[in-house]
This record gives C-alpha cells, sequence and structure tokens, in this order.
C-alpha cells in the first residue's frame, strides 16, 4: 500500500468547501480518486497508524524548534515525560451487564458485515475478547455503538 501525503490530503478536502457546486463536485471526486489510487480503503484511512502519513509537518517542526542552550533543562524535560509515562491511568469501570450483552450482539453484528476492513475486524475482535476477560470499558461501549451507528449496523 503506497503512502499518502497528508498536506496534499488536506489542501484537497479544504477544497470541498468551496462556494460553487460544481468545484465541490469536482474536488470530492479527486479526493477519491487520490484516496482509491493509494491503495487505502475509507475504514483504513480514518483510523490508520501513525506511519500510514507522509507528514512532512513533524520534520519542519523539529527544524523550526529553537536549540535549547541549557542542557539541564533537556534533562528536566526527559525526567517530566518519565513521570508522566509512569502514571497510570485511571480505571474506567466496565458497563452494565445489560449493556454488556447489547455490545456483544452489535460487535457480532458488525462482524458479520461484508467489505469491513481488516483493521476494524481485527479491533472488534480484539473488543469480544475485553468482553470475555472482563476488560471492556464503557469507553470501549462508546467505541461500539458510534461505530454500529455509523455503519447503520
Amino acid at each position: 500500500m503506497s503512502e499518502l501525503d497528508r498536506n496534499r490530503l488536506i489542501d484537497l478536502l479544504e477544497r470541498l468547501g468551496a462556494k460553487e457546486d460544481e468545484q465541490v463536485l469536482a474536488a470530492a471526486r479527486e479526493v477519491h480518486a487520490y484516496v482509491s489510487e493509494s491503495g487505502f480503503d475509507w475504514d483504513e484511512l480514518l483510523e490508520p497508524d501513525d506511519d500510514e502519513f507522509d507528514d512532512d509537518r513533524d520534520i519542519e517542526d523539529e527544524e523550526e524548534a529553537p536549540a535549547d542552550e541549557d542542557d539541564d533543562a533537556d534533562e528536566d524535560d526527559e525526567a517530566d515525560e518519565d513521570e508522566d509515562e509512569a502514571a497510570p491511568e485511571p480505571a474506567e469501570a466496565p458497563p452494565p451487564p445489560a449493556e454488556l450483552e447489547e455490545d456483544a450482539k452489535l460487535i457480532d453484528r458488525l462482524l458479520a458485515r461484508k467489505g469491513l476492513g481488516a483493521e476494524t475486524r481485527s479491533e472488534l475482535n480484539g473488543l469480544k475478547a475485553d468482553i470475555a476477560a472482563g476488560e471492556f470499558t464503557a469507553m470501549d461501549s462508546r467505541y461500539v455503538r458510534a461505530l454500529a451507528k455509523r455503519l447503520d449496523a
């Protein structure tokens, strides 16, 4: 699968706000063609891995950042980052049993759909395993319900 140039895609998407319908339609067709030619489908594109976009802005941000003359400040920043990584996330309570049962059925309906992207299918199977292991959270439930609503499942 080829990489998408994130900046080009954003430029194309911004053209969807043109005032003339013909310009909007042309932009929509160009966006669709660009995504299709890349080998992505919309499901994969809307939940990409971090490395699927060729984003030059990351490099530009690093180049534009002023050089720090104080090495102690860098060490302090690194210590702060280590503390952030070590801090445990607050546990989120699982949904009530009735909602868990409904979420499991929603996941099964979604998995039964044809044309579901491989990443989404894998994620749903993981969520199904989380339900069985008692690790399914209210946030997971909201995700499954929003996905089902978006896909009319």
